[in-house]
């Protein structure tokens, strides 16, 4: 149950108050940002960024608001004394605090995910091999951009180089994960040729596979073989692009990979 405050507390407390909770705030961010730039996959990125940065600093403009006698003030008779004010302000921080980090606990298989995949096995599934695999990996999302004209604010070319590693990785653990005939999908929503006919050649200059038609019931273009001075092995030119014009559908690239060629 709300109680409304009668008269709002000093300048001084909600200055203090403020203060502290700034402090708290800009440490809780420092912790967070230096974890989100150690992780490749922007989704786990963000993620946390969101979670332990732009969390705290949301609270806190919440509680000065409150110390300020804006909105439903704390319970009870406690509003008598500026002390106990900031006390209340403060375990109501800590309790908002408490539940995001709850909800930020819910990303954790999101970012635990992303470096697992790289190193999988199938222990505990009862297969030896599989028939096929399907890998949507983490990436630039460029192809995403006409539902969401935010996505390339914070686009960087370096973070190609970075992510690339990523797509390689997992889709050379698909490959080595699947049976001789049996076939692997690879999918992103984005068109830098880095993250996908790159990452195609890479993986077969490394693995026991080829690439395939698909029969794509969708308007598209085949994969460039060259980008940049850089040639990639002909076959990419089985992979399909996506562009939005061609179909009124957001972009994506897909390839279809034969293992034990």
């Amino acid at each position: 149950m709300y109680a409304l405050q009668a008269e709002p507390p000093s300048i001084a407390v909600a200055v203090t108050t403020a203060g502290a909770l700034l402090v708290v705030a800009f440490v809780i961010g420092l912790v967070g940002d230096a974890v989100a730039r150690r992780l490749s996959n922007p989704v786990s990125k963000y993620r946390l960024l969101y979670g332990l940065v732009v969390l705290p600093f949301a609270l806190l403009a919440y509680v000065v608001l409150r110390s300020m006698g804006f909105g439903p003030a704390l319970v009870g008779s406690a509003l008598a004394t500026d002390a106990s004010l900031v006390g209340g302000l403060v375990a109501d921080f800590v309790e908002l605090l408490a539940a995001g980090l709850v909800g930020l606990a819910a990303y954790g298989p999101t970012v635990r995910g992303v470096r697992e995949a790289r190193d999988i096995d199938l222990s505990g599934l009862g297969v030896d091999a599989l028939d096929a695999a399907l890998v949507d990996v983490p990436c630039s999302c460029e192809g995403t951009v006409r539902k969401n004209p935010t996505t390339l604010d914070d686009w960087h070319e370096s973070y190609l180089d970075r992510v690339s590693g990523t797509q390689k990785g997992i889709l050379r653990r698909a490959v080595q994960l699947t049976r001789s005939g049996g076939r692997v999908a690879y999918a992103t929503c984005t068109f830098a040729p880095e993250e996908n006919e790159a990452v195609l050649d890479h993986v077969l200059a490394r693995e026991d596979c080829r690439l395939v038609d698909v029969d794509l019931p969708l308007d598209s273009v085949p994969g460039v073989t060259v980008w940049r001075d850089e040639e990639y092995d002909p076959s990419v030119a089985h992979a399909h692009r996506v562009y939005p014009h061609h179909n009124d559908t957001g972009g994506f690239f897909v390839a279809l990979l034969e293992v034990g060629a």
